[in-house]
C-alpha cells in the first residue's frame, strides 16, 4: 500500500509542475489576447512564487495540527480553483491575483508530502521515495510544455486551464477517498507490511500510540531550528542547490545564445540536456543512498557523502565545459554535471527527516523557503553578469565559473552537515 501512496503522491507532484509551468508555453498567446507588456507578463509569471514563499511555515506547521489527508485535499481544490480563475481572467490584476493565489495552494505540498513519507516509509526506503518525488517534478516541468502547446490549438489556453483545473478536482477527491494519514488507519495495510515501515520507530504506548512529543508549538520548533547548525546547513546547501538550478531553467539558453551564437530553437533543445540529466541522476541517487545506509549504517555517508561528492563532480564538469568550444558538446559536458547533482536532490528529503523528526513538514518548509530565495537571487545575479558582459564583451565562462562555485560551495556544506544530531531533541529519530 505504500507504493500507491507514494505513486499519488508522484502524481501530486507532476500535477503541481503542470499547472505551475503551464502559464509560460501560454503566455504569448494570453499576452496578445489580453493585451498585455512583455513587463506584465513577467510579473504575473513571478507572482506564483511570491505566494509560494510566504506560506511556507505556516501551511507546514497547520499540516502538522490537522494531517496530510485534509492539507492535500484542500490544497489541491485551491489549484484547481486558482487555475479556472486564471482561465476566467480577463484583465492583468485578475491574472496576476490568480497566479498568486495558485503559489499560496502549493506553498505547503512538498512540506506535507515529506511528512506522509516519514508516516510510511522506513528509513531504510526514504531516499527511493523522495527520489521518485524530486524525479517527479522534471516530469511536470517537461510534461507542461509539452501537453499545454498540443491543448493550445485544440482549446485555447481559457480551455487547457479548464482541464487542467477538472485534473486537480479528480487528483483531490480520489486522494481524500482513500488515503489515511498512518498506516495504522488504513485498512488495507495489513500487520506484516506496518511492521515493515514501524521497524525503526520509536516504541508504544499501551494504547498503541507512538511515544513522541507533539505538544510543542511551530514558535517552539523554530526556535530550536534557529540554534542548529545542522538545519542551518540544511538551509545554505538548498540555496547553493537551487540558484545552480534556477540558472539551468532561466538562463541556459540566453547564455547559450550569447556566447556560442545559438539560435533560439536549438538552444531550447539543448537547455533539455541539463535538465534530462538532473532527473536521472536524482532518480538514482535514491537507489544509492538507500543501498549505502542498508550496508553500512552510516547516514552521514548516506546522506552527506553522496551530495558533497555529486555536487564535486558537477563543479568539476561546469569548470570542464567552459574549454569546451561547440556548444552541443558543452551541453552534454553540463548535462553530465547535473547528473552529478542530481545526486544531492533526494538527500535533502531524507536528511530533513532524519533531522527533525515528527516536525519534518515544519523543517522542510524553512529549508524550501531558503531554497527558493536562492532561486529568485539566481535571475538577477546572473542577469547582471550578462548585461555586463554584453556591453564590455567579457569572458562568458565566467558565468560558468559562478555556477561551478555555486556547487562546489553546496558540496563544502554538505561535508559538515551532521544527520545524526536531531534539531528538536523531543522528536522521534523516525
Amino acid at each position: 500500500m505504500r507504493y500507491f501512496v507514494l505513486l499519488s503522491l508522484a502524481c501530486a507532484a507532476i500535477l503541481s509542475y503542470v499547472l505551475r509551468v503551464s502559464l509560460s508555453p501560454a503566455s504569448t498567446t494570453v499576452e496578445r489576447e489580453l493585451h498585455l507588456s512583455e513587463l506584465q507578463v513577467g510579473r504575473i509569471l513571478g507572482a506564483f512564487f511570491v505566494g509560494y514563499i510566504i506560506l511556507q511555515i505556516p501551511a507546514g506547521g497547520l499540516a502538522r495540527r490537522i494531517g496530510a489527508r485534509a492539507s492535500l485535499t484542500a490544497m489541491g481544490l485551491c489549484w484547481a480553483g486558482a487555475v479556472a480563475t486564471s482561465a476566467f481572467a480577463h484583465s492583468f490584476g485578475l491574472l496576476y491575483l490568480s497566479r498568486f493565489a495558485l503559489g499560496l495552494g502549493q506553498s505547503g505540498l512538498f512540506a506535507v508530502t515529506i511528512m506522509v513519507l516519514r508516516d510510511w516509509f522506513p528509513v531504510a526506503r526514504r531516499g527511493m521515495a523522495s527520489a521518485a518525488i524530486t524525479s517527479c517534478m522534471s516530469v511536470g516541468a517537461v510534461a507542461a510544455n509539452g501537453l499545454t502547446v498540443r491543448l493550445l490549438p485544440e482549446f485555447g489556453w481559457r480551455g487547457t486551464f479548464l482541464i487542467y483545473a477538472l485534473a486537480a478536482v479528480a487528483w483531490s477527491l480520489a486522494f481524500l477517498a482513500w488515503f489515511r494519514n498512518t498506516p495504522d488507519e488504513h485498512p488495507s495495510v495489513n500487520e506484516a507490511e506496518r511492521a515493515l515501515i514501524q521497524g525503526d520507530a520509536p516504541p508504544k504506548t499501551s494504547e498503541g500510540e507512538r511515544v513522541a512529543d507533539t505538544s510543542l508549538s511551530t514558535w517552539a520548533v523554530l526556535g530550536k531550528m534557529a540554534v542548529s547548525w545542522g538545519v542551518w546547513a540544511l538551509c545554505i546547501q538548498s540555496f547553493f542547490q537551487a540558484f545552480g538550478y534556477a540558472f539551468y531553467i532561466q538562463w541556459f539558453p540566453a547564455w547559450l545564445e550569447k556566447a556560442h551564437r545559438v539560435d533560439l530553437k536549438n538552444a531550447g533543445d539543448l537547455t533539455m540536456l541539463p535538465l534530462f540529466g538532473s532527473f536521472l541522476g536524482s532518480f538514482l541517487a535514491g537507489y544509492l543512498i538507500d543501498a549505502i545506509l542498508v550496508r553500512t549504517g552510516n547516514r552521514w555517508l548516506s546522506r552527506c557523502g553522496v551530495a558533497a561528492a555529486g555536487l564535486t563532480l558537477c563543479a568539476g564538469a561546469t569548470l570542464a565545459a567552459a574549454w569546451v568550444r561547440d556548444p552541443s558538446a558543452a551541453a552534454v559536458v553540463i548535462g553530465l554535471g547535473m547528473f552529478f547533482s542530481g545526486f544531492a536532490k533526494p538527500n535533502q528529503w531524507a536528511a530533513t527527516m532524519d533531522l527533525t523528526g515528527h516536525y519534518s513538514a515544519v523543517g522542510f518548509a524553512v529549508m524550501n523557503v531558503v531554497g527558493n530565495v536562492g532561486a529568485l537571487a539566481c535571475p538577477e545575479v546572473v542577469g547582471w553578469m550578462i548585461a555586463g558582459l554584453s556591453k564590455s564583451g567579457g569572458d562568458w565562462n565566467s558565468v560558468l565559473y559562478l555556477i561551478a562555485g555555486i556547487h562546489l560551495a553546496g558540496a563544502v556544506v554538505w561535508v559538515v552537515l551532521n544527520p545524526n544530531r536531531p534539531a528538536v531533541e523531543s522528536s522521534p529519530r523516525n
